[in-house]
C-alpha cells in the first residue's frame, strides 16, 4: 500500500475530529497508530523514520511533524 502525504494528513484530520476519553490501554493503542501514520508519511517522502538529523530535515519531515504532534 502506497501512503501519499495528502492522504496522511487527511487520516489524522479525520481521526483528530472526535476526541474521546478512554483508559491507558487505548491511549498506547492511539500513539501506536499516530506513530505508523508518522512512519507513512515519512516514507512516501523517500525517508525512514527515526533516522535524519535536525539539521537535514526536508520539507516532507518539516510537513510530517505537526500531524504527528497533534495525537
Amino acid at each position: 500500500m502506497k501512503f501519499t502525504v495528502a492522504a496522511v494528513f487527511a487520516a489524522l484530520a479525520l481521526m483528530g475530529a472526535s476526541p474521546v476519553g478512554a483508559g491507558p490501554n487505548a491511549y498506547g493503542i492511539c500513539q501506536s497508530g499516530c506513530n505508523k501514520v508518522a512512519v507513512a508519511c515519512h516514507a512516501a517522502g523517500g525517508l525512514q523514520f527515526g533516522t535524519v538529523l535536525a539539521a537535514a530535515a526536508l520539507a516532507t519531515i518539516i510537513a510530517c511533524n505537526p500531524a504527528l504532534e497533534g495525537c
